[in-house]
């Protein structure tokens, strides 16, 4: 028979068990019943056989003749195969074939006399009766051999009846079964059909069937679930498209990787911006977006993110640099989230080209440049103009009366006055834009309070109190601390000016940590671990943003026309530039502001002073080889020396300079060479004078600070002079390196 399992619909299943289960239960009630009608008739056998045994051995008392012939009559009873009469000895006194026995043998009995009797054996087909003789009658055993063959032809035709019987009642219990179930099983087919049909075209429905409520209710639960699934799965599909609208229509470049770095997903915007179809990119890593390094080091990255949970970048925006399908690259500014789903690790990156924002920004900065320096131009001018005003009407006015010694003295002195406030005005803008030369030394903070507040009773209203709070004076900076004390002096005058009716000025110095800063430290080659805070604070107007964007421009003040030239701020910005610090500015509208200027500390200690000494003027008669391009500069230096007893050679640019040294070295003491000349610059000039004779002495003569730093870099014993030069510095100096 086919295994139930085998068979696939329910219908053909359950015909199949309900057969069985029918068909094995009249089997075996068919087989009680038989077997309960075999051991009937045996018992009538056995009966019958005893009871014939047990009338021969009646007849054994009498003449054999007789006995001969009673036992042939009891042959011929029905079922009798053999009678005999044992001896006691084991012998055959009697021995009688029925004529009933046809092919059946007589059973040999002489081997298996029992010891008692009467009793009854049996085979597989017969009975053997057994009854003992009297004593009267000689003794010994009767056997009847007696058929069974009766019983066994019984059984076999009852039992082949029976199950023919039986069958019969199972086709007829199955079929009625069977017609019983066929709607049920039908409906169930039905609706199995119809879930597979379900699982293809949502939203499919289906008849009820009423007739078995266990099954209508499968039905409709079946029809609503359809009904609900293709309500939310609609809803569903219209939300895909809309997220699916929204993804692939938005400015910024959206990409999902998964846990080992490739790309499940790219939108048109990231196909426009990185050069890409989806089709190239989806399947692959995503490192092929990235230029080297982080190509090679963003596997790694994800790597250890996923084993250690440190997450480099994940919930950070930050910029960084892709590269395009051609090859170029381009900043954009990068958002990745994490999402779990189960075991699985996925991550959503948001790319926004960064490149027209840059662009936009660096024409902005170039706006902006230009607008500075139209305001620089026009303050520079307007500065400029004042005092060539000055320095020409002395001038004129000296020479229009060369008779008037004393006239023209003043005239002269005027005119040495406006031209220092020229040569100040230019530090000045040189600060600013940190090109002027700077003499940066060890400075104790302590000396520069000092000589601050020496300075505060001369600029200070009697309404104002200043109020100082100095954590440690044995604090130490690397800064010129002149031009440190005059920057805290311009925002003392700054904080004055911006308290009208008067107030308070806090002067606050301490040390804070390197993480302490308010924005990231400047590269300093020391790595400084610790930062000196100086802060100034008021309790003035206060500003606005706006004016709060502006205050470090050259030339930009609040106060009205004639109260400053708006450089203030700015030269503290180029001389806290330049000593690699950062500066900071709080403010508020009618709350103060508060300037924090934030020095790297250092550990060096005070450099000595040098004091110009007073009295005469440096001399000597030495040959001085002066290499400048400027005309009237040139003769300017050479008859300052030649005046206090120096022998002049004079060059015109950088090539002839280096030719005369060359052949007049033996006679040349010290040359004098400004940076910046024609054909050959300064610094190449300086190298050449060395490299001909090492241990030449020289003079660097300037007004660039950058310059200085790099020919200084070069041989840490060059001297310099900043522009403009006086006599005494320019004597004094000569003086200096040749004694030296």
């Amino acid at each position: 028979m086919l295994p139930v399992f085998f068979l696939k619909r329910l219908y053909w299943r359950i015909a199949i068990v309900v057969t069985v289960v029918i068909a094995a239960t009249a089997v075996l009630f068919s087989v009680h019943f038989v077997k309960e009608e075999a051991e009937l008739l045996l018992e009538d056998h056995v009966d019958q056989a005893s009871k014939i045994a047990e009338l021969v051995s009646l007849t054994l008392d009498e003449p054999d003749h007789r006995v001969s012939r009673h036992l042939n009559e009891i042959a011929t009873f029905r079922h009798v195969v053999a009678i005999h009469v044992l001896n006691e000895d084991k012998s055959y006194r009697y021995s009688t074939l029925s004529a009933n026995a046809g092919t059946q043998s007589p059973l040999p009995v002489s081997e298996e006399i029992p010891e008692t009797g009467p009793v009854v054996t049996r085979t597989e087909d017969r009975l053997l009766a057994w009854h003992p003789v009297l004593p009267a009658g000689g003794g010994g055993w009767v056997v009847v051999d007696f058929s069974l063959t009766p019983i066994v032809e019984f059984q076999r035709r009852a039992l082949e009846d029976n199950i023919i019987d039986s069958f019969g009642v199972v086709i007829i219990a199955a079929g009625i079964i069977l017609l019983a179930l066929r709607r049920p099983i039908t409906e169930m087919d039905k609706t199995a059909r119809f879930a597979g049909e379900l699982a293809k075209q949502r939203g499919a429905q289906m008849d009820v069937y009423d007739g078995v409520s266990e099954i209508s209710d499968v039905q409709k639960a079946l029809n609503e679930t359809s009904r609900t699934i293709m309500f939310q799965e609609a809803k569903l599909a219209a939300a895909g498209e809309r997220l699916q609208s929204i993804v692939d229509n938005t400015v910024d470049a959206i990409i999902t990787i998964d846990r080992g770095g490739i790309v499940q997903t790219f939108n048109r915007a990231a196909e426009r911006i990185f050069g890409y179809e989806a089709s190239e990119v989806v399947g692959t890593n995503v490192s092929r977006l990235m230029p080297s390094p982080h190509r090679e080091l963003h596997d790694t990255y994800l790597s250890n993110f996923l084993r250690t949970g440190t997450a480099k970048i994940i919930g950070i925006g930050r910029e960084t640099a892709g590269q395009r399908k051609d090859g170029t690259t381009f900043p954009f500014d990068l958002s990745v989230s994490e999402v779990v789903s189960g075991d699985e690790h996925y991550f959503v990156g948001i790319c926004r080209d960064m490149t027209e924002k840059k662009r936009a920004e660096a024409r902005l900065r170039r706006a902006q440049r230009m607008q500075s320096v139209g305001e620089l131009a026009g303050g520079i001018a307007h500065e400029f103009n004042n005092l060539l005003t000055t320095i020409g009407g002395y001038a004129r006015m000296a020479n229009a009366h060369p008779d008037n010694q004393s006239r023209v003295e003043d005239s002269l002195k005027e005119v040495i006055k406006a031209a220092d406030q020229a040569a100040d005005l230019t530090a000045q803008l040189l600060a600013f834009s940190r090109r002027s030369p700077i003499s940066a030394g060890s400075v104790e903070i302590g000396n520069v309070i000092v000589e601050l507040e020496g300075l505060l009773p001369a600029i200070k209203r009697s309404d104002i109190r200043t109020l100082f709070d100095i954590r440690d004076e044995s604090l130490r900076i690397k800064v010129d601390k002149a031009q440190l004390v005059q920057g805290l002096l311009n925002l003392v005058l700054n904080a004055r000016d911006a308290m009208p009716e008067g107030g308070q000025i806090t002067i606050l110095t301490r040390a804070i940590a390197t993480e302490e800063l308010p924005g990231k430290p400047p590269k300093n080659d020391d790595s400084a671990k610790r930062y000196i805070a100086i802060t100034i604070t008021d309790t003035g107007d206060g500003m606005d943003n706006e004016t709060m964007t502006r205050i470090f421009e050259p030339f930009f003040t609040t106060k009205e026309q004639g109260r400053g030239t708006g450089l203030g701020l700015s030269i503290v910005y180029g001389m806290v530039e330049q000593s690699k610090g950062l500066i900071d500015v709080k403010s508020e509208l009618g709350r103060g502001t508060t300037f924090t200027l934030y020095f790297p500390e250092t550990m060096e200690p005070d450099e000595a002073t040098v004091e110009e000494a007073q009295g005469e003027i440096a001399s000597g008669s030495e040959t001085v080889l002066v290499a400048e391009d400027e005309k009237t500069v040139r003769a300017y230096i050479a008859t300052t020396l030649r005046e206090a007893g120096y022998t002049v050679i004079e060059a015109r640019d950088g090539e002839e300079a280096l030719g005369l040294f060359l052949d007049n070295m033996d006679a040349i003491s010290i040359s004098i060479i400004d940076v910046v000349m024609p054909k050959i610059g300064g610094l190449d000039v300086a190298r050449g004078i060395l490299q001909a004779k090492p241990n030449s002495k020289l003079i660097y003569v300037s007004g660039d600070a950058k310059s200085v730093q790099a020919f200084s870099e070069s041989d840490d014993e060059l001297a310099y002079l900043r522009k403009p030069v006086s006599p005494e510095s320019l004597l004094k100096t000569i003086r200096r390196v040749l004694d030296a």
